[in-house]
């Protein structure tokens, strides 16, 4: 996914959102405790996907924070918040 977002001139946004399941597998990653070695990358890759994701037009965005979205239910939000949290102390 990173590749395809970061090598795009135009990047499919619209396309990932709604043939992929990105969101959900984003919201499985940062569900993970653990903050040690590949978890650890894989969370900092996943808020990179969602960061670039959320660079599409505002159709993209509200597919991000639709109300049916995790985005949208705090949980993601709430992820982040405690993992960069955890991250910063470990500077």
């Amino acid at each position: 996914m990173r590749k395809i977002l970061a090598t795009e001139e135009v990047p499919p946004i619209s396309k990932i959102l709604n043939k992929t399941s990105i969101l959900q597998m984003i919201d499985r990653v940062l569900s993970f405790e653990h903050q040690e070695g590949d978890v650890y990358f894989m969370k900092l890759e996943a808020y990179w996907i969602l960061q670039n994701l959320a660079t599409g037009d505002l159709s993209d965005v509200k597919i991000i924070m639709g109300d049916d979205s995790q985005l949208a239910k705090g949980e993601i939000l709430r992820k982040i918040s405690i993992d960069l949290t955890r991250i910063m102390q470990g500077f």
